[in-house]
């Protein structure tokens, strides 16, 4: 499938320094591809070189509008340092002094400092507080500790330089001498920086022979080859290069760029729904043990009355709010930037100031002092903090749609599952039971449910999918258990394993939906829509058993009706594909490449 036949996310924004260079050159092409952050991610490119190198620059926007590349949704050619670093979300800094031969790292520096010094000053003021940053232009290291020291808003681990040449010259070395693809060759470690100290070490790589995975000293067989000739290479093959070249890598270089941001931007280990399994299944423990405690505590010992055991369980609640204290806030977030920049328009708008477009691109920059802003309700800074245009975004709205009638009935089972056990005359001293294998199953869906999630040959929309439904028809069923336990439990069990898998899968199937840029927004406008579900669905079911009291089996009609809400939410969600596919997003109907 082409990138244009896939939901777009909106685009973000890149700035390459040194634009007119040869490695950006070679760079850009592989950029606009997708090969680097997706083939559904659009990119807007910040192009920045000095200004006798605007012409060429002009040359180079002509070719990128020229490969008619559908990830491409705006060049912005500049010598202007606001422009182009204001909004990036990254910076590939490039340009340097050119390195020439017979110069070494110290000839650099003092040319260099002026450049990180100003550049990493503009990238303070006008990029992302997450900007990610990579320093390529010698010395990379040395750059990249300049460049960080005058950008001290943002965080230090979002500063990287350059090795990956190193280590992708060290993979082709072994891949050659062992005839092997240099994807075979794995765990490669560069120690130092970027220059001729550095030390190649193989001691923990492997590589891969006809499906066998081998330590590559063994598969070499040849010490004195590893400590001396490959050593030696690897340390001298950009001096190799340019006395070749008489000019410095470039093709290399611009590959060894897209390797290093590629696994900085996806990670080299695809796990985040497993993790994320993980990392929420403590609520599946708090159902599991609360539930055993409070039973003990109740109902078998009778160590204290009901209303003193519910103040002791809201007092363990709100024990998180002392946990809460006691984290660190993250660095500004985008969602938060773009509050504030929403914000300042409206103050804009109302004071009747002009607004000034930034190269026709479409986000509009403004530049507004705010004097006496008048203050809000609680309410109101809430709703400000909420991006509601989110909602334009078909897909989404289905997916805010579906979690909204899933959360209805999601809190019916957990909230009123010892109630159905005790209308159907379970035996009370196994009821607690039943909310056990509730949390234990939950914890085991959201981890296994994880796991699956992050195959690739998963779809994370349709596992999504069955959970939901699966859930639904485990509440349809749940009134017709009977007098067991055994029953009870395992329509629980079952509500419980596809639950957890829903709450570990929907932040991932969000992601799919408006990218990760936008997740914290649509995460927020999603939970306000599942929280007014959850806060009316309870009361409802209750009034709606007490109303049936007088039936045979009082909790019949609401979990019919609340579990099919469940599969409702489900089904409907396989119109998702088909809204990503024929209406998109406002960047990509907004945005055109900027070249002339």
């Amino acid at each position: 499938m082409s990138s244009s036949d896939k939901k777009l996310k909106d685009p973000i924004r890149i700035v390459i320094t040194g634009a007119a260079g040869q490695i950006a050159y070679s760079l850009i092409h592989q950029i606009c591809s997708g090969d680097v952050f997706g083939q559904d991610q659009p990119v807007i490119l910040h192009l920045l070189d000095i200004t006798p190198m605007m012409t060429v620059l002009q040359g180079v926007v002509m070719e990128i509008e020229d490969t008619s590349l559908p990830l491409v949704k705006g060049a912005i050619p500049t010598d202007d340092l606001e422009t182009a670093f204001k909004n990036v979300d990254v910076a590939l800094f490039v340009g340097a002094m050119p390195r020439k031969e017979g110069m070494e790292r110290k000839d650099l520096l003092s040319a260099n400092v002026k450049i990180f010094k100003s550049q990493g000053t503009a990238l303070d003021t006008y990029a992302n507080k997450n900007v990610k940053v990579l320093v390529v232009g010698n010395p990379a290291n040395t750059n990249c500790y300049i460049l960080a020291h005058y950008a001290p808003s943002i965080p230090r681990e979002n500063f990287t330089c350059l090795t990956r040449l190193d280590h992708n010259r060290a993979k082709g070395q072994i891949a050659s001498r062992l005839n092997v693809s240099p994807d075979a060759v794995k765990n490669v470690i560069i120690w130092g920086n970027h220059s001729s100290t550095q030390f190649p070490d193989v001691r923990s790589a492997t590589v891969t022979i006809h499906g066998k995975e081998t330590p590559v000293y063994e598969a070499v067989k040849d010490d004195n080859w590893l400590k001396n000739d490959f050593v030696s290479t690897v340390q001298k093959r950009g001096a190799a290069v340019i006395a070749a070249r008489k000019l410095s890598s470039a093709m290399s270089a611009a590959k060894a760029i897209c390797d290093h941001m590629r696994d900085w931007w996806h990670g080299t280990n695809e796990k985040s729904a497993f993790a994320l399994g993980i990392a929420i299944s403590g609520s599946g423990v708090g159902t599991f043990v609360i539930s055993y405690i409070m039973n003990e505590v109740v109902n078998i010992h009778s160590w204290l009355s009901y209303p003193s055991a519910l103040l002791i369980e809201a007092a363990i609640i709100l024990f998180g709010i002392v946990c809460g204290f006691l984290m660190t806030p993250l660095p500004q977030e985008p969602s938060e930037q773009r509050r504030l920049q929403r914000q300042a328009e409206k103050n804009l708008i109302s004071s009747n100031a002009p607004v000034t477009s930034e190269n026709n691109v479409a986000n509009e920059t403004v530049d507004v002092s705010i004097q006496n802003p008048p203050s809000k309700s609680f309410f109101g800074q809430i709703i400000e903090q909420i991006d509601l245009n989110l909602l334009k975004n078909t897909a989404f709205t289905l997916f805010t749609v579906s979690n909204f009638l899933a959360s209805l009935g999601f809190n019916v089972i957990y909230n009123f599952a010892d109630d159905l056990a005790n209308d159907s005359k379970v035996i009370g001293k196994h009821r607690t039971y039943i909310v056990m294998s509730i949390g234990l199953s939950s914890i085991l869906g959201r981890v296994i449910i994880g796991y699956l999630g992050d195959r690739k040959w998963i779809n994370h929309l349709l596992l999504f999918i069955i959970t939901l439904i699966i859930s639904g028809i485990a509440t349809i069923i749940a009134p017709f258990c009977g007098s067991s336990v055994i029953t009870h439990i395992g329509y629980a069990s079952l509500f419980g394993f596809s639950s957890g898998g829903y709450f570990t899968l929907t932040p991932i199937v969000l992601v799919d939906i408006v990218g990760k840029n936008k997740l914290s927004d649509a995460f927020g406008v999603l939970l306000l829509f599942i929280g007014v579900a959850m806060a009316i669905g309870t009361p409802i079911v209750g009034a709606m058993r007490d109303a049936f009291s007088d039936f045979t089996r009082p909790f019949l009609w609401p979990y019919l009706i609340f579990g099919s809400c469940t599969v409702l939410s489900g089904v409907i969600l396989f119109a998702i594909p088909f809204l990503q596919r024929k209406k998109p997003n406002a960047h990509q109907t907004e945005v055109n490449v900027e070249a002339s």
